[in-house]
Parts: C-alpha cells; sequence; structure tokens
C-alpha cells in the first residue's frame, strides 16, 4: 500500500488539531482562533466556529451519534476542544459550553468510546474525567500530560507524563500502573480497542532495552520516579513505541511491546525476550494513530508520514514539507488520513495500492475509486519464457512477475461513483464496499455485480463461502452475495462491543455464525495484569433464522482467533485461547477437543475440511480435524507436519486454498507461499465423493501413516468397515481391527442401533453407546455392553433393577467373572441380592435369544436398510 498526497492546503495560521466529523469530511483548529471545516478533496467548506480569546491545543469529535437540534433530519457533531487558557469547550452545533478544567493549558481531550464522558490532561499534571454535571480527578503526576487515551472497556485511561505511560482503572481502588517507556518525553498515545496495543511516540530517538518481566513494572498510587534499588521496566527509549497492555487477538498473547519506527523498536513477550526490533527514525515522532481496523497505524515525523502495519513493518513513506506533523486522525473507513503540520499546512492524503489476492486473482484499490483486476493463471503463460506445459493455481508466479501483469492491458478496470471503503476477496467472490453502495463481484465474471444501497461506516468485513459479515455503524449484519440480508444478529451485549469486533473474534460458514465477547458483554480483551474473574464466551447463531444456537460455549482463558469451518460438512470451529492452545469445538454437541499448543495462527481451508496453523514456528495440517471427535487421543496422529519450514514467533496465516498456504513471518514482514503435499485435499475430495476403493488406493501409493490414520476416522464416521479395516491393518493397530470385525460378524443379524452403539464403543463413548441401546429399547445389549466394561454395580445391575429385568442375567455374569479370577463378592447390592433371585442359565439363554429374534425382525434391523444412519 502507499499514501497518495490529495492536497496540502496552507492556512493564515499554525494548524493545532484536526478531527474528522461523522461525514466526509474534517475539521482543522488553527491559532486564528477558528474551527474550519473541510471536504474530502482538502477544499475548505466555512467556519464553524470562533473563539477569539483563547487558542486551541488539542480537540476530540464525540463517538456518539447526536440528533440535531430542533428536530430537524440528520445528526450533529458534538466536539471537545482543549484550550490554552486551561478552558474546555464542548461545540454542540452553535452552542458552546465552556468549563475551567486545570491550572495552566489543557493539553489533551478524548471522549469515552461511548461518548458519555471526557478525559482531559494538562499543564499540571492532572489527568481529569468530566461528566454532563459533575468532575472527578483521576490522576495527579509530576509531568505535564500531553496524551491520553481510553481503554477499550471505558473504565481505563492510559496518559503520559515525562517518559513514564500509566494506565489508571476508574471506578475502583486501584493503584495505577506504569512503567518507563522512553528516555524523552512522550508525546503522543493511541489506545486500540479491538487487539489492547498501546502505541506512543516520543521526542527521543535513541532506543534502550529494558529489563524482562512484568513484576518489576512499578505499580503505585503516584507516578514517582522508581524508587533506589528497584529495577524500572524501560520498555522503550526509542522514537516509537508499540505496547500490549493484554491481546486476546494478538500473534502473542500476553505479551508487552515496543517497537520504533525506522531504526529501534522492540517488543517484548512476558519473560522479556525481544520479539520484534526495527530503526528508529532521524527526527522525533510528534504523533501517531491507529486505523480503524488497527490492522496499520500512521506515525508523523519531519516532513514524514508513515504507515505502519501491527508488527511495526513500514509499507510507505510519505515525505512532505510541512514540517512536523503536530497531530493526525484517520477517516471513520480508514481510507483516508489528515494531519497538522508546523509550517501552516493541513495535509490529506488516501490509501492507495491496497493489494488483496486470492488464489489466482490480485485485486489492487489503485484509486480512491477504481480497482484493477487480474487474473495471473490466465495471463501468466504469455508473461513466461518458455511457456510450462500448465499451470494451476498452486504454481503462481513471483510477486515481481505479479506486478507486471496488473498492469496489463488485459486486467478488469472497475470503476465506482463513490469513494471505496473496504474491499475483501475471497471465497470466489469479491466485495467493495463504497460510501452508498454495495458491490459484490462473482469472479467469473466481473460485468455484472449485485449492487445494494446502504449507508454508514464499515469496520469489518469478513467472506465465507456463501455469505459475508459486515459491522456497520456498530452493527454486525450477514449479507448474501445476491446483497440481500440474511441476518442481523439482535443481542444486547453487541451494543456494546459491536464497535471492536475483530477478523479474529468473528467467524461464519453457509451456516453458523461465531462471536466472542466477555460474559458481562462489555469486551473481549483484559490488561494482560489484571485479575478480574471475568471470562469470555462465544455466541453461536444460526444464520437461517439469526437467533443464538443454545447457550453460549464459555472459556475461562482470554481468547485470541476464532475460525470457522468453511465445508458443507459438520460445522467445526477453532480457538486459539490466551495460552496459545488450539482447542476445536464441534458447533452440534458443543464438545471441546485441544489440538496442539504454542499456536500463533490458524486457517481453514477454503473448500475442505482441512485446518492448517502455525505451531511453534512450523507449518501443521490437519487433513480431517473432525476425526479427533470420533476417535480420542488422535490428534497428533492425523496431523502433518511440513519439513524444512520455520517461520520464527508470531508467524500469521493470510490463506489457505488448494495445496497451498501462505504465511506472514513476523522477523522481517515477508509473505510466503508454502507448498503442501496434495494428498490432503485429495482425500478429503475422494471422501466427499464416497469412493472409498479410490481412497484407499491413494493411501498404498503414498504410504504415509498420517494419511491413513486421517483415513481411518473418515471410515468409521461414515461407518465403511471395509475401509477402516484396511486402515488399521495398515497402522498395525490389532486391537481395533479385532473390534471392527467383531462388529462386521454381528452386523448381519443386528440392528442398526447394536452396530451404532459398538462403533461408539471403537471410539470410546460407552455412555453415549447405552444412551443409544436403550432409545431403541435393546435392555439386554445396554447390560451386556456394562459387563463387557466391567461396571457391574454402577450402571448394568441398576439398569437391570431399573426396567425389572435381566437381574439374573447381571447376577450370572458376576458370579461367572468371580469364578474365573478365584475372587469372592465384596459388592453389597450383590450379596444382597444373590438368595433373593434364582440363577438358571437355561433360562436367560431363552430370555436372550428371543430378544435377539425381535431384534432381528424388527424394522431397524441392519439388513432391512442398504445404508446405515449417521452417528
Amino acid at each position: 500500500m502507499r499514501l497518495l498526497l490529495v492536497k496540502q492546503q496552507r492556512t493564515s495560521q499554525t494548524p493545532t488539531g484536526v478531527e474528522w466529523s461523522q461525514g466526509p469530511s474534517f475539521y482543522v483548529a488553527s491559532e486564528d482562533h477558528s474551527i474550519s471545516s473541510f471536504n474530502i478533496s482538502g477544499e475548505p467548506i466555512g467556519e464553524v466556529a470562533s473563539i477569539p480569546e483563547t487558542y486551541f491545543s488539542d480537540m476530540h469529535r464525540c463517538p456518539r451519534k447526536q440528533p440535531v437540534a430542533g428536530g430537524s433530519p440528520g445528526f450533529q457533531d458534538t466536539i471537545a476542544v482543549a484550550c490554552t487558557d486551561g478552558t474546555l469547550l464542548t461545540i454542540d452545533g452553535k452552542k458552546v459550553t465552556k468549563r475551567q478544567a486545570h491550572r495552566g493549558a489543557v493539553l489533551c481531550v478524548r471522549w469515552s468510546r461511548d461518548g458519555t464522558q471526557t478525559a482531559t490532561g494538562g499543564e499540571d499534571g492532572l489527568v481529569q474525567l468530566w461528566s454532563r454535571t459533575e468532575a472527578s480527578k483521576v490522576a495527579q503526576a509530576e509531568h505535564p500530560i500531553y496524551a491520553l487515551a481510553w481503554g477499550a472497556t471505558n473504565d481505563q485511561i492510559a496518559y503520559c507524563h515525562g517518559p513514564f505511560i500509566a494506565i489508571r482503572t476508574l471506578h475502583v481502588s486501584k493503584r495505577a500502573t506504569w512503567w518507563k517507556a522512553h528516555e524523552g518525553t512522550v508525546l503522543g498515545l493511541d489506545w486500540g480497542p479491538r487487539t489492547g496495543l498501546l502505541l506512543s511516540c516520543s521526542e527521543d530517538c535513541t532506543y534502550k532495552a529494558g529489563w524482562p518481566c512484568p513484576h518489576t513494572v512499578q505499580r503505585a498510587s503516584g507516578p514517582t520516579p522508581p524508587r533506589p534499588g528497584r529495577r524500572p521496566f524501560l520498555a522503550s527509549a526509542g522514537c516509537l513505541v508499540l505496547c500490549l497492555i493484554r491481546s486476546s487477538a494478538v500473534p502473542w498473547p500476553g505479551c508487552v511491546c515496543a517497537c520504533a519506527v525506522g531504526a529501534h523498536a522492540q517488543i517484548w513477550n512476558p519473560e522479556g525476550r525481544c520479539l520484534f526490533t526495527s530503526r528508529p527514525c532521524s527526527h522525533m515522532v510528534t504523533s501517531i494513530a491507529w486505523a480503524p481496523s488497527e490492522d496499520y497505524f500512521g506515525v508523523g515525523t519531519f516532513n514524514s508520514l508513515l504507515i505502519c502495519d501491527r508488527a511495526g513493518w513500514s509499507h510507505c513513506d510519505l515525505q512532505t514539507d510541512a514540517a512536523s506533523l503536530l497531530q493526525m486522525r484517520w477517516s471513520a473507513d480508514g481510507t483516508a488520513i489528515a494531519a497538522a503540520g508546523a509550517n501552516n499546512s493541513v495535509i490529506l492524503a488516501q490509501l492507495v495500492d491496497r493489494r488483496i489476492q486470492w488464489r489466482n486473482i490480485v485485486a489492487t484499490v489503485n484509486e480512491p475509486t477504481h480497482i484493477t483486476v487480474q487474473d495471473i493463471v490466465a495471463e501468466v503463460s504469455p508473461a513466461l519464457s518458455p511457456r510450462p506445459p500448465c499451470i494451476s493455481p498452486a504454481c503462481l508466479p513471483c510477486p515481481g512477475l505479479i506486478n507486471r501483469l496488473t498492469s496489463s492491458s488485459t486486467a478488469e478496470q472497475l470503476d465506482f461513483h463513490d469513494r471505496l471503503q473496504l474491499v475483501a476477496l475471497g471465497a470466489g467472490h469479491m466485495v467493495a464496499v463504497t460510501t452508498s453502495q454495495l458491490h459484490c463481484y462473482d469472479v467469473r465474471s466481473w460485468s455484472t455485480p449485485a449492487v445494494a444501497d446502504f449507508q454508514g461506516i464499515v469496520s469489518l468485513l469478513v467472506l465465507a463461502q456463501r455469505h459475508f459479515a459486515m459491522v456497520v455503524g456498530g452493527q454486525l449484519v450477514v449479507y448474501t452475495y445476491e446483497g440481500r440480508v440474511v441476518a442481523q444478529p439482535q443481542l444486547s451485549a453487541l451494543s456494546g462491543s459491536g464497535a471492536v469486533l475483530s477478523r479474529n473474534s468473528v467467524a461464519l460458514n453457509s451456516r453458523v455464525l461465531a462471536l466472542v465477547e466477555r460474559a458481562d458483554g462489555k469486551v473481549i480483551i483484559t490488561p494482560i495484569w489484571s485479575r478480574s474473574t471475568s471470562h469470555l464466551v462465544v455466541r453461536l447463531f444460526d444464520l437461517a433464522t439469526g437467533k443464538q444456537l443454545g447457550q453460549p460455549i464459555q472459556h475461562l482463558i482470554g481468547v485470541s482467533e476464532l475460525a470457522m469451518s468453511q465445508s458443507d460438512g459438520e460445522p467445526m470451529l477453532a480457538m486459539i485461547d490466551r495460552n496459545r492452545g488450539l482447542h476445536l469445538i464441534n458447533v452440534r454437541t458443543r464438545e471441546m477437543v485441544k489440538l496442539a499448543s504454542v499456536v500463533d495462527s490458524i486457517c481453514w481451508h477454503d473448500s475442505t475440511d482441512m485446518l492448517a496453523a502455525v505451531t511453534d514456528g512450523h507449518m501443521d495440517v490437519w487433513p480431517y480435524p473432525y476425526g479427533v471427535f470420533v476417535e480420542q487421543g488422535c490428534s497428533d496422529r492425523i496431523r502433518y507436519r511440513r519439513q524444512g519450514l520455520s517461520f520464527g514467533e508470531g508467524a500469521s496465516l493470510l490463506s489457505f486454498s488448494g495445496h497451498r498456504a501462505c504465511v506472514r513471518r513476523n522477523s522481517d514482514g515477508v509473505v510466503q507461499w508454502i507448498s503442501l503435499p496434495p494428498w490432503g485435499k485429495s482425500l478429503n475430495d475422494l471422501v466427499g465423493q464416497a469412493q472409498w476403493e479410490q481412497a484407499v488406493r491413494l493411501c498404498r501409493f503414498v504410504k504415509d501413516r498420517t494419511l491413513w490414520a486421517n483415513l481411518a476416522v473418515m471410515a468409521l464416521e461414515a461407518r465403511e468397515l471395509d475401509s477402516a479395516e484396511v486402515a488399521y491393518a495398515a497402522l498395525d493397530e490389532v486391537d481395533k481391527l479385532q473390534f471392527i470385525n467383531n462388529i462386521k460378524e454381528i452386523r448381519e443379524g443386528a440392528s442398526q442401533e447394536a452396530v451404532t452403539a459398538e462403533l461408539l464403543l471403537l471410539r470410546r463413548r460407552p455412555d453415549e453407546a447405552e444412551r443409544v441401546l436403550l432409545a431403541a429399547g435393546h435392555i439386554y445389549r445396554a447390560l451386556k455392553l456394562n459387563i463387557r466394561l466391567f461396571r457391574w454395580e454402577r450402571r448394568a445391575l441398576e439398569l437391570a433393577v431399573q426396567f425389572k429385568t435381566h437381574i439374573d442375567t447381571v447376577l450370572a455374569h458376576r458370579q461367572r467373572f468371580l469364578e474365573m479370577h478365584h475372587r469372592q463378592e465384596n459388592i453389597k447390592r450383590f450379596i444382597e441380592l444373590a438368595p433373593q433371585v434364582p440363577i438358571n442359565w437355561d433360562t436367560i439363554k431363552a430370555k436372550v435369544a428371543e430378544e435377539k429374534e425381535r431384534e432381528r425382525n424388527g424394522p431397524h434391523a441392519a439388513g432391512a436398510a442398504s445404508g446405515a444412519a449417521p452417528m
């Protein structure tokens, strides 16, 4: 991506603050005592307010929409303005409210994320909290407060004073947590609500590494210098610091991070190990701000505006002649950025050349209203010499060739009337969202998109096979690719957390939508040092009805990433927790199984049930992860690890399609395409088409134990006993092979429920097997199952007494067991019943034979139907 300079507007006085409105315009406060409005093209619209008796130092717009006074349609902006005479102004339309806030200048002001209160920082070192009716003191520091930021929960405030950064929790008697972040004065802060990452910038251009552990962070009631003999926690002495207070949606949950743009920035984990290092800038950094999506952030220095991704890598550097950029703000859709320059300049830049790729399709947003789409496979043959015999999406060219192809004359050129907000490509479709319309394209035809009108700012766009989800104005909406609204989940908790939903906290497929939020519905992020007992839940919604599916899935550890399977099979939800453990959830049964540890990122295959994960820096693939629900403890046996590759810590999976996976390394930001063996997808395709003989032949040809293990659990789930027998024989698992042979022997004369119960017993689910038999009325088989498992008193005798049948059968088998092992009876219940119930083996055999005959002639006999019911 890169920044396109749209306008550099000269003003009569130095601009001291910029802020975007709810619409496509922004405000500029300058030293001529006025606040002016500019349109999206950078042209002045007019003066909003003029207050001659004071100078402005900062301003911030209320995030909550306010209706226009007088009953007129639409909304108006409410702006809080910090003034150098110590007053706080609130401009609501034409109404101006003035309060005395600080002794000395008010240096910074921020609305809370729900728009109910305002926080100010002053030259007097005081942090104040303002509501409509009262003011309260938050903290008192020894240095001026140049910047502050709200946490996602609206109950925490981060502020800087001198070289320190502090975090204060409101409304509770809890001491502030603070640490030394820079050697110089910290000039700017921004706290991302989605990721929990805290950005800071300083006037110091050097960097110092600190000491390792979070317990060395000073926690005191006042931000005083560290005591002698106590090691302070130095996050950075560089230009830009990226500090993770606690994120459940970042590659290293629980890390403390610091990152400097230009030459030196570092990210630490809780053990203090450095995770990222870059170079420092040549000038001090004067402003910094997250983009609304928090995938990247802007950094302002002397005559330079940089865009960096979340890991700290710089993607572009816009050179200007605006001197130091004192303040910057992103537009609500994250496509434009406005900045105030120290030499009477206002900078407006657009984010362009955003490139996205899915399989062989590359889409590039060249201009704010233009997209270029290129099919690489269609054009790669003329570009390569000599021409290869065949080119598939699994053999795509290098990025340099992609650049040449996307500029060719055969590329599709898509023009839009309005400015683009978000563009997403995947699942065979491209969705382009403008300021007034929604365009849905099929990658097979770019000339006839589905167009739907809508209004609002889109902050998130997630694509699935048949649907896609958008967060519009804090509300989550699910659409079809024809532009029709499918579901709009109505949940009271979403009103507080919809604005902070991210890609890692939303997952969907063709049938189910999953969201992550805290049990109280407030937020999904908790600071690393927080001792809060609130836990996270995963809420599931049925896309057909828009209603919640059952009770939420509770997880006591923070959830950092969600992913939903994309095939038409059994829906599965993969989840990474704060401890980097990977869990797989069966959406229908809510069963949860842990697959792996030390997992950085996950991604489902776009057409099959294959799951890929970056585990401890390596690429792991589960061709059939549902197998962990079929056979317990098989997670390691059905996992394939790509040998010869190591991505380092913090790598992220971008896509998984065909036989390739795309991984971004965190160490250097390089995007790497990984070729995987094709047999995993081939096995899924053959099993999906019920071609079991071909699947067995494939496994015999490959001669890989992982492939045989996947075939075994696939065959068990589909009740293909012949294929399962071959697979377990290849794996040398004699016990399971013998058990399958026994099931095949009883299949001819038993009911379907009896066969199902035996298969459930093979899958180590005796309780489910017993329920299946009891539901079918097979009391004897249920008793015999418990007898085989030696569950004498707890289930076998209990069921016999409950149903008043086969009590003598249980006692007879118990007596035979004791005689074989030369033991005396020691169970009180059996001792009491032994003299009361006579044992006659002929009578027992007659009852058993009669019951088996009824089962054989019943409507659910195994031979009565060609197919078997699924388990």
